[in-house]
């Protein structure tokens, strides 16, 4: 009952106080309930901006990172993708380093169908100068800013043009002058005294009056004939493989053997004769033999002794060649045609 008491007690006290107040402050105290409302609701809405901030710029960085992976390998796909992330997160770091990989990109695209597709190869040059430009001009940090301003020199020198290479000698410049001892610094001071040079100026008057697209390849043959633009290729079928007279196509037997009109092999004076060999006599007692031919009396009448000892051995046989062994059946039957008689 005491402690219920006090507390009543002390509750008419705070009571007191506060209309004591409010009597004080009079017209004034709705003035001061307001701004104390609005401090509040002032702190919750930086709160959940700020939260909201967070959301933003970690789903910008994710985006940033799916799409930059894709760099180099899929252009149809990772182009569009920069291009949405640095329209959707513009002013940003996230936007920022999209424009910047963008130029990027399409400064290579540029460099590798310059000398096959010269107007696609300007018009990336062309998107990559506009890329690096944004980039700068939404960068916070120098690292960026400096490469951004290194790839609008670096496009602009390809393009060749007048107006480029005026552009890329301003860019060179600034860059060399705002931060002379960069890295890019150095390298925008060395490409600015290139540039600068009478030579250099020359050159890049003629590469850009230059078109190194390849030629087509001539379209005539020989004797100025028409190539083909497309040969059939295709196989005949197979009721096209048919001889002259023929209908019954590749079912019908083919001879390969020469016809009858053709010599035959070993016919006529074209083809070499074999030579036949030399039939034995048979060894019979009862057979007559012939008398022998001069010549082989000759031969057998010759003595040993009228040989010169001092010829060579080898010049011998050349005294006594024998004749071919296909005359000797033709004296065999000479001689037996005599001995009948």
């Amino acid at each position: 009952m005491k402690s219920e008491r006090r507390h009543e007690l002390q509750k008419n006290d705070l009571e007191q106080v506060l209309e004591k107040g409010m009597e004080q402050m009079g017209p004034q105290a709705k003035i001061v309930a307001g701004v104390a409302i609005a401090i509040v609701v002032a702190v919750i809405a930086v709160m959940w901006l700020q939260w909201q901030n967070k959301l933003a710029r970690a789903s910008g960085w994710g985006e940033l990172f799916t799409a930059s992976a894709l760099m180099g390998r899929q252009d149809a796909e990772m182009t569009p993708a920069l291009e949405a992330v640095g329209n959707a997160y513009q002013g940003r770091p996230a936007g920022a380093w999209a424009e910047l990989f963008l130029g990027y990109d399409l400064y290579r695209q540029g460099l590798e169908k310059y000398f096959t597709q010269k107007d696609d190869a300007q018009l990336a040059l062309e998107r990559s100068v506009k890329a690096f430009q944004n980039a700068e001009k939404a960068a916070d940090v120098p690292e960026l800013k400096q490469r951004a301003m290194w790839g609008i020199g670096q496009s602009s020198e390809v393009l060749a043009t007048k107006e480029s290479i005026e552009t890329a000698i301003a860019t060179y410049d600034k860059l060399s002058t705002q931060w002379p001892e960069s890295p890019f610094g150095k390298w925008a001071s060395e490409r600015l005294t290139l540039l600068k040079s009478q030579q250099t100026e020359e050159f890049y008057v003629w590469y850009h009056d230059q078109d190194f697209s390849p030629k087509a390849s001539p379209t005539t043959g020989l004797f100025n004939q028409d190539l083909p633009s497309d040969p059939n290729l295709t196989l005949p079928s197979r009721d096209a493989l048919t001889r002259p007279g023929d209908e019954d196509g590749m079912n019908s037997p083919i001879d390969l053997l020469p016809s009858s009109g053709l010599p035959q092999p070993g016919e006529g004076d074209l083809m070499p004769q074999p030579e036949s060999p030399a039939t034995e006599t048979p060894a019979d007692a009862s057979a007559p033999t012939a008398p022998p031919t001069s010549e082989e009396k000759g031969t057998e009448e010759k003595p040993a002794a009228e040989a010169a000892p001092e010829k060579p051995a080898e010049e011998a046989p050349a005294a006594t060649e024998e004749k071919p062994a296909t005359e000797e059946p033709a004296k065999e039957e000479a001689s037996a045609a005599e001995a009948s008689e």
